[in-house]
């Protein structure tokens, strides 16, 4: 038996055609450039006890994607929107929330890759890295 994986992905800005993401789901890989509308990206896995590691992985962000003052505060950024995550049917943004980790490094602003939580949002170049177990249900069950 095999369960659905999905979660749409989109940026707030129409003008970004150069930003790339490339989600792996265990062996499975799909690459998109999001724009302002939502792109659904779906993946098919085997419902058999397994764990399994999505990486979504954001790429092309540039230092003049994001507006600051001159206080450093950020006046408009570029991001892409990363939600309506669904395992076998069932919403589980707020479980990817909680469990995800977004790894960057504030687009070379940090001497290192630091973790981060995640809220929906990527915007640096970095990675997301959501961790989860089948069978989905007991999964699922275990975590609500």
């Amino acid at each position: 038996m095999q369960v659905n994986f999905s979660f749409d992905l989109r940026t707030n800005r129409s003008d970004c055609d150069w930003l790339v993401t490339t989600a792996d789901l265990d062996s499975q890989r799909q690459k998109c450039r999001p724009g302002i509308n939502a792109h659904t990206v779906e993946f098919l896995i085997a419902d058999n006890a397994a764990q399994h590691r999505l990486r979504l992985l954001l790429e092309g962000k540039r230092k003049q994607d994001t507006d600051l003052a001159q206080d450093g505060q950020i006046l408009q950024d570029l991001v892409v929107i990363a939600d309506n995550f669904v395992l076998d049917g069932i919403r589980i943004d707020a479980l990817v929330r909680e469990f995800a980790v977004y790894k960057h490094d504030q687009n070379g602003n940090l001497a290192t890759v630091q973790d981060h939580p995640f809220y929906n949002q990527l915007g640096c170049n970095g990675e997301l890295i959501f961790e989860f177990t089948t069978p989905a249900y007991l999964w699922l069950l275990e975590r609500m």
